[in-house]
């Protein structure tokens, strides 16, 4: 299914780029996505031979946001006319990755003890945007766990600022010199 999806994400990408709507379609493929993991009930219907085709239109349609949109609603149509269902899935992150990378966009994690606000957001990711090409989609989440700080990732990389971090790191390094400094 790889070679399909990559093959369906990039002719959605190209044709709505050709229209000025790459942008919309990026949008509605990150809602479809959403909800065809969440609702795994809405992938099954899907992929139900004996739904009409127009049923099954109708779910795509609502699943990814809704409304007007030519280029994207033709893209379903002939997703569904070829039997492609079951590709869903692997035809939005195929089309969601290749749109990040033709836009040069990242994604980041940040993890805080609290929410932030809007402007603190804001801030890190122009602190990160600023220290690569490209621009951040920023997702954050709320876990009292960490105690204080963040821990924030983007791709591969990780800087864990919080305050369980920074005590498991000393806990690793008065172990690594306690285990050192016994004598034999």
């Amino acid at each position: 299914m790889g070679t399909i999806s990559k093959r369906y994400a990039k002719a959605l990408y190209l044709y709505a780029k050709e229209n000025g709507v790459e942008e919309k379609a990026y949008t509605r493929m990150k809602r479809l996505m959403d909800n065809l993991q969440k609702l795994k009930e809405l992938q099954k219907t899907l992929e139900n031979p004996i739904l009409e085709k127009e049923h099954k239109l109708t779910l795509l349609i609502e699943a990814s946001g809704g409304g007007e949109d030519a280029v994207f609603n033709r893209f379903m149509e002939l997703v569904l006319t070829q039997r492609r269902e079951a590709c869903l899935p692997f035809i939005a992150h195929s089309f969601i990755d290749f749109y990040r990378e033709q836009k040069q966009i990242h994604v980041g994690k940040l993890t805080t003890a609290v929410p932030l606000t809007e402007k603190g957001c804001e801030r890190i990711r122009n602190l990160i945007t600023d220290s690569m090409s490209g621009t951040v989609e920023l997702e954050t989440k709320v876990d009292s766990g960490i105690g204080g700080g963040f821990i924030l990732q983007v791709g591969s990389q990780r800087m864990d600022a919080s305050i369980t971090g920074q005590l498991q790191h000393l806990r690793r390094k008065f172990s690594e010199f306690n285990h050192r400094n016994q004598p034999l």
